[in-house]
């Protein structure tokens, strides 16, 4: 049985989530980049298909999230 990569585990982080809050990838798009555009990538990430996705990315999804990313990874 194969680990879940770190890719993984974050997408899964943002999608449970987003999912809680009820928020459409369009409204996550919108709020974290000010354009629909980038919804389809959110999606992408949240499947862990995208390796090189930046911590910078990463950490505005999850401050838009309402979360810190320091804050995830003390724990």
């Amino acid at each position: 049985m194969s680990k879940e990569t770190i890719q993984e585990a974050i997408g899964k982080f943002i999608y449970n989530e987003r999912k809680k809050q009820k928020l459409s990838l369009t409204a996550l798009s919108i709020k974290v980049y000010k354009n629909k555009c980038s919804a389809t990538r959110i999606g992408n990430i949240e499947k862990g298909k995208i390796r090189d996705c930046s911590v910078n990315t990463i950490a505005e999804l999850i401050y838009a999230l309402g979360y810190d990313l320091r804050e995830i990874f003390k724990e």
